[in-house]
């Protein structure tokens, strides 16, 4: 996208960032589909910097290319790119490896060698650093344009929650029901935002990223869905609870009030500038006070072209979140908001929000069990 060009040479001039070279083939990077809304077959080189975008493709994928300067090529990459570099003269180059970040580690290693024999040739001396001081602000501040495009993939995803009563029969499977959301999706014009949304039937079912099983719906059970939907390559992420049959059993309900409190109290502390783990333990510190045990993941990740998206995490001080969960809430990040309760009662309950000023929803949050 256009805006995504701008915003990304914005940010490079800010950070004083001399020059970013995305490496790419068979459409295998993230960060130009984010920048260009597409993939490119052949090995391709995208070079940013403040002043200018410049394109090195492969004469058949010319056309795929807007609004930059465009070199192409026949027989080889090796024949364009070279020289493009030695006329550049840089000190210093980013490019798409990171440890902690899978939105940025894009850089296969196969094509990263074959450039270290082209820096060869132009014997470059200077460094080689990662794109993630940077890459992750692009990625994460979403334009006016993304916004729009997951707020109406959150509309779309509960349209389909909407209608789930009526797919809603005694004796359905976990599957079955999953079926009729998935061909919904698709008559939107959407698909799944990830490849395994779960159904889980039941109070005692786990949660989590299951597959739909076989189980049949019986009366007097609970529905748990966690689904989301991709609009024009953009996500949403959306967890409801429903009952089938009945009035849900009072555990069920208290439950459900304690989780819809941790949400709305969590939603209330986000402002630009705190910090990911501490907006995660007010959701955390109601559930255990509540008595029910630490949920164990994290309160909220960003979404966008991906639905785990990078960046701040909304999570604690634990391995394998410490380096995200640090980070600093960003005015344009969208997180999901999806405390949980295990153990007796299995649920959890997750919305999409925008950072503004403050925490703005763009989902409408479930208020009380739906009853089927």
């Amino acid at each position: 996208m256009k805006s995504k060009v701008q915003q990304a040479r914005s940010i490079l001039r800010e950070k004083d960032i001399q020059c970013w070279i995305i490496l790419e083939r068979e459409q295998r990077d993230k960060s130009i589909e984010l920048l260009l809304g597409q993939g490119f077959i052949g090995e391709s080189a995208f070079i940013l910097t403040g002043e200018k975008t410049i394109a090195v493709v492969a004469s058949y994928d010319r056309e795929r290319v807007q609004n930059m300067e465009v070199h192409t090529y026949t027989r080889g990459i090796r024949d364009v790119l070279p020289g493009i570099l030695r006329e550049m003269n840089i000190s210093r180059m980013y490019m798409n490896f990171s440890e902690h970040d899978h939105t940025v580690d894009s850089l296969t290693y196969g094509l990263f060698l074959k450039f270290s024999q082209i820096l060869k040739e132009i014997h470059y001396k200077g460094e080689i650093l990662s794109s993630e001081v940077f890459l992750e602000d692009l990625r994460s501040v979403k334009t006016r344009e993304e916004r729009d495009r997951i707020r109406e993939a959150v509309r779309i995803t509960e349209e389909i929650f909407d209608e789930l009563p009526t797919m809603v029969q005694e004796g359905i499977t976990e599957r079955e029901l999953m079926q009729k959301m998935v061909d919904l999706t698709r008559r939107k014009g959407c698909e799944l935002a990830w490849n395994d949304p779960a159904i889980s039937f039941g109070l005692d079912t786990e949660l989590g990223h299951r597959m739909p099983s076989d189980r049949k719906l019986k009366r007097n059970e609970s529905i748990h869905i966690d689904f989301g939907v991709k609009y024009e390559g953009y996500c949403s992420d959306l967890q409801r609870v429903f009952f089938f049959g009945g009035e849900p059993p009072q555990k069920m309900v208290r439950a459900f009030e304690t989780i819809r409190r941790a949400q709305q109290e969590s939603m209330e502390a986000i402002k630009p500038g705190k910090k990911g783990y501490e907006i995660d333990a007010v959701a955390r510190t109601i559930i255990t006070e509540s008595g029910y045990p630490e949920y164990n993941h994290g309160l909220g990740h960003q979404i966008g072209r991906e639905v785990h998206d990078g960046g701040c995490i909304l999570g604690p001080l634990w391995e394998r979140y410490e380096k995200s969960a640090v980070k600093e809430i960003k005015q344009g990040n969208v997180f999901t908001i999806e405390p949980s309760i295990t153990g007796e009662v299995n649920m959890g309950l997750e919305d999409d929000i925008v950072v503004e000023k403050k925490a703005e929803l763009l989902s409408h949050p479930q208020k009380e069990i739906i009853m089927i």
